[in-house]
């Protein structure tokens, strides 16, 4: 879960979704949904700090649990809900109804969180057979955003992060030597192997699981 949390917060960074890539998305909740018509549509949904709360749902028309909606200026940013374990094929089977099949594997750029610098090093662990499944817009967003878009987001990096360009290094990441990488590359590294939006779900046979959607847009206005 750890990792899952990890990915999540990754994956949420200056988020948003770009109109142009709704075809990978929650159908109850595509990524225009605004916070007030989720309130309003779920009476019982707590809200607080760009969040809502909701006990019990359906995505892609499957039975969920603690549904939580994360919001970053206004726009719906991420969906996170629990499957029941007796759920599982159902979902599986929804999601690559509506999707297609999985990916074969996925490796993004995962942020270093505990740096206050921006670093970024590339995670193959995440596609795990009949554990974790990923579905992702076509395109990295180095293809998908212009040259502008891809400027802007980096310099709001630079507001938001210590800024050092330096070699590679190395860490180790669960056990695994990894190359990471600082300021201007990290975020050409990241462009490259990060999407737009991301749909995935985690959990072995038998057991709950996680279902993740998340989107990632250029700064507004750009």
């Amino acid at each position: 879960m750890k990792r899952l949390a990890v990915l999540l917060a990754a994956a949420l960074l200056l988020a948003g979704c770009a109109a142009a890539r709704r075809d990978v998305q929650v159908p109850e909740y595509p990524w225009d949904t605004t916070q007030q018509a989720v309130l309003q549509a779920s009476p019982d949904a707590e809200s607080a700090d760009g969040t809502v709360q909701i006990e019990s749902g359906a995505l892609f028309g499957v039975p969920v649990q603690g549904i939580t909606l994360t919001y970053s200026g206004g726009r719906l940013a991420g969906v996170v809900a629990t499957v029941q374990a007796q759920d599982r094929e159902t979902m599986l089977a929804a999601l690559q109804k509506a999707l297609g099949a999985p990916a074969d594997s996925y490796a993004p750029a995962v942020q270093n969180a505990l740096s206050s610098g921006f670093r970024v090093y590339i995670s193959d662990e995440m596609a795990v057979p009949d554990a974790a499944f990923y579905w992702h817009t076509p395109q990295p967003l180095a293809e998908t955003w212009t040259q502008e878009q891809q400027d802007a987001w980096t310099a709001a990096l630079r507001e938001h992060y210590e800024w050092e360009n330096q070699a590679p290094t190395t860490a180790m990441v669960n056990g695994v030597e990894k190359e990471v990488y600082h300021a201007d590359e990290a975020a050409e590294v990241y462009l490259e192997n990060n999407y737009e939006a991301v749909i995935s779900y985690h959990g072995q046979e038998g057991s709950d699981g996680l279902l993740i959607a998340a989107c990632q847009l250029a700064p507004e206005g750009s």
